[in-house]
């Protein structure tokens, strides 16, 4: 009897966890979340919290970990794939041509060396 109640409770944990799961998938498939808006954002945190655990909250803050990372990735590329800065202000834009000349000058220079 024992033997048949705990795979009652164990079949019934299973089948809880499932719907968790499907809650969860089907909450990410709706409309995207606005990252810059934190009542949003706390929103959301409030029902992974209830929804998932610490886990589900977890998860999501990796996931935005990742994001992030690869958008620093591509801001902070150097070389053809380097996104244009203009001038300093103050800078005459003739001066700042001049330093960017003299600047690419010295890497060739550098790189001849090695």
């Amino acid at each position: 009897a024992q033997h048949k109640l705990k795979m009652q409770l164990l079949a019934q944990q299973k089948v809880d966890l499932k719907n968790e799961e499907s809650k969860v998938e089907k909450h990410k498939a709706g409309k995207p979340l606005d990252i810059t808006s934190e009542t949003d954002v706390d929103g959301e945190m409030h029902k992974l919290m209830k929804t998932g655990g610490r886990a589900a909250v977890k998860k999501q803050v990796d996931a935005l970990r990742e994001e992030i990372l690869a958008d620093a990735g591509k801001l902070t590329k150097y070389g053809k794939k380097a996104g244009f800065l203009p001038a300093p202000p103050g800078m005459s834009k003739s001066t700042a041509h001049k330093k960017l000349a003299a600047h690419k000058a010295a890497l060739k220079k550098m790189a001849r060396a090695i």
